[in-house]
């Protein structure tokens, strides 16, 4: 028995069945490179040169998933992201400057490191980089270039607060940045509601 595909020409039922097996395929790959291009924020521009990829009747799947995935890594200009993250951690230190409060640090750094973590994994990078640098450069500011560290009778327990309090800055960047890499739709401050951060934990 012989079927007839799209062009009119006649096929074999095995071909018929190979025919509707790499169309399938096909379907599944342009699915998952829609899928891939819905998940990453991309300009107005970018988003236009994927669908002009996607309707290129001329590439393979797999030809199309390439083109899309180069545009939307050259969409993102490092030097612009970066300097977004940094605003976003600076805005999080005016809130927490402004607050005046005991422990508000535990808030702001998970609040500014969660909303850059939503908007990509090159600003979770950058952010949690940051943060690292923050507390390298307090720890050599508050221990080794603070001339009244030396004055102490007891360094090392100088030195042990300030590492503890750089490791808890740290373990809540890190948190942040893992929640606001799986939650990159939901609000920061509703994540936060049941967080104390005077004591630094979550309300039971």
């Amino acid at each position: 028995m012989n079927n007839f595909n799209k062009n009119g020409e006649q096929e074999t039922v095995r071909q018929t069945l190979e025919r509707v097996v790499r169309e399938k395929e096909r379907q599944e790959a342009q699915k998952k490179a829609m899928e891939y291009a819905s998940r990453v924020k991309l300009s107005s521009n970018n988003n236009l040169d994927n669908e002009k990829v996607m309707a290129d009747s001329n590439l393979s799947p797999l030809q199309k998933i390439g083109k899309m995935t180069w545009n939307n890594f050259t969409d993102f200009n490092p030097v612009k992201r970066i300097g977004e993250t940094l605003g976003t951690l600076h805005s999080a230190k005016q809130e927490m400057d402004q607050m005046h409060q005991d422990g508000y640090d535990n808030y702001a750094h998970r609040y500014g490191m969660y909303s850059n973590a939503q908007d990509g994994i090159d600003k979770a990078i950058y952010s949690f980089g940051a943060g690292l640098v923050k507390e390298g450069a307090d720890f050599l500011k508050k221990v080794p270039f603070n001339s009244e560290f030396w004055k102490q009778p007891n360094k090392f327990e100088k030195i042990s607060s300030t590492l503890n309090d750089s490791w808890k800055d740290i373990k809540n960047n890190y948190e942040a940045v893992k929640s606001g890499l799986q939650n990159p739709e939901s609000d920061g401050r509703m994540w936060l509601k049941d967080f104390d951060y005077k004591t630094n934990t979550w309300k039971k």
